[in-house]
C-alpha cells in the first residue's frame, strides 16, 4: 500500500492494518511517497504459564501480531495480546512475545493481589477480575 504525505512539518503514518503503529515523516521539503508495512495475526490458546506458583484454570484466548516495516520482510516486531484482561507484551519473535507475556500475566496478578481493592483504579480492578477468574495460585 503505498500513501501520498501532503506537505506538512509531521505527519504520522499507521504501519500495520489498524493503525497500531506509527512512524513521523518530516515532509516540510516536499510531498512523499511511503510505503506502508504490513501485518499478520493469528489466535494462540494459552495453556500453561510455565510456572511452578500459579497455573490456569482453563486455556486462555491471546491474539499474536506480527509487524514488518516492509512488506515483504520478516516480521521482526511481535505483540502477543490477553485481550479479554487488556494485557501485552512484545517480542522479536512470536514465542518470546507470548513468553514475555506470560510473565506480565503473573507480574500483574501478583501486583494487583497486593492492593487492597479501594486503591485500585477502574482498569487494574477490572484486570484483576479477570485474572482472578483465569489463574490459580499452588
Amino acid at each position: 500500500m503505498i500513501a501520498t504525505v501532503e506537505k506538512s512539518k509531521f505527519v504520522y503514518l499507521p504501519i500495520a492494518a489498524g493503525g497500531s503503529r506509527f512512524d513521523v515523516f518530516d515532509s516540510s521539503e516536499r510531498p512523499q511517497k511511503v510505503v506502508l508495512g504490513s501485518l499478520i495475526g493469528f489466535a494462540h490458546s494459552l495453556d500453561t504459564l510455565e510456572s511452578d506458583q500459579y497455573r490456569l484454570r482453563k486455556p486462555v484466548l491471546v491474539v499474536v501480531n506480527g509487524y514488518a516495516d516492509r512488506p515483504a520482510t520478516r516480521y521482526d516486531n511481535w505483540v502477543a495480546r490477553f485481550p479479554e484482561a487488556g494485557i501485552s507484551a512484545s517480542g522479536d519473535s512470536a514465542e518470546e512475545a507470548i513468553a514475555n507475556l506470560r510473565d506480565i500475566i503473573i507480574l500483574k496478578f501478583k501486583a494487583f493481589s497486593s492492593f487492597p481493592a479501594s486503591q485500585l483504579g477502574v482498569e487494574p480492578t477490572r484486570q484483576l477480575a479477570v485474572l482472578r477468574k483465569s489463574i490459580i495460585e499452588q
